[in-house]
């Protein structure tokens, strides 16, 4: 695939500059929903442009969403975030329906304490995550709703085989993939202070 000319998107861009040149200042309620209108044309001429990019070559894209009532700190993340959120994956960006799931829906843990049990049965919330190299698994830092603690898993990117892999009195969290295939992570094994 080559790359498009982005010359192309010039025409869109400019008549939404004209638009945005003769608006007013927000007044009101209607000013508001003619902001927002302009914006949300933005945002999709910001989304063709990007998508016409030959090497974003996938339409799927992976992310996670979290609320906390206090996040910066490593250390408080656990004991404030809210138990929400989780690990989703976005299927169809180029088309004009993209699809949402979320990808430990159904995802049940194949080993360690909670085998057999739904991992969102025992906290939603996924603070960091790493995708794989070769984009079949993925690495995640996650907070069970009990203990507070921040435990690290994989899992496929279909959802299935959930494993465990850290467990006990330490925090571990934002894990990442090596290019060998094993996993670096931050923990509180150091037993230092702020690791931000």
């Amino acid at each position: 695939q080559s790359a498009k000319d982005l010359g192309e998107f010039e025409p869109q861009f400019q008549t939404l500059a004209r638009t945005a040149a003769a608006m007013s200042p927000a007044q009101g309620e209607n000013a508001s929903r003619a902001e927002k209108d302009l914006y949300f044309k933005l945002r999709t001429l910001n989304r063709q442009i990007v998508l016409s990019n030959p090497l974003l070559n996938f339409d799927d894209i992976i992310f996670n969403r979290w609320t906390s009532s206090y996040g910066h700190v490593q250390e408080c993340w656990g004991s404030t975030v809210l138990d929400e959120g989780g690990l989703y994956v976005t299927s169809g960006l180029r088309s004009d329906r993209p699809r949402l799931r979320n990808l430990l829906e159904d995802s049940r843990f194949t080993n360690g304490p909670w085998k057999g049990q739904k991992i969102l049965e025992l906290g939603k919330a996924v603070r960091s995550f790493d995708l794989a190299y070769d984009g079949t698994k993925v690495v995640f830092a996650w907070v069970h709703r009990r203990s507070r603690k921040h435990r690290i898993a994989t899992v496929n990117t279909d959802g299935s085989d959930l494993c465990l892999l850290t467990q006990g009195q330490y925090e571990d969290l934002d894990p990442v993939w090596l290019p060998n295939g094993r996993i670096a992570l931050v923990s509180t094994r150091a037993e230092i202070t702020v690791r931000c």
